[in-house]
């Protein structure tokens, strides 16, 4: 599991405890919500980061190359 995921997995167990806080009636509902929107866009953060460093696995040029139609032969 690479790292933006194991945040995610983290914010995502925020979520439930602030749901159950908010169940319960605790005042700290509030805060553990806050911090699992800010838990998961760093989350989205670090994917986003992640996909500018990582080099395409093929170049545009090489993919519209090989998708190009090739004529039909006559007979």
């Amino acid at each position: 599991m690479d790292d933006a995921a194991q945040v995610r997995a983290r914010a995502v167990r925020l979520y439930a405890l602030a749901l159950q806080a908010r169940e319960r009636g605790y005042t700290s509902a509030s805060e553990l919500e806050r911090l699992a929107n800010e838990t998961m866009a760093h989350a989205e953060e670090l994917e986003r980061r992640s996909r500018d460093v990582t080099p395409p696995a093929v170049r545009p040029q090489q993919v519209a190359q090989q998708q190009q139609p090739q004529p039909k032969k006559e007979r």
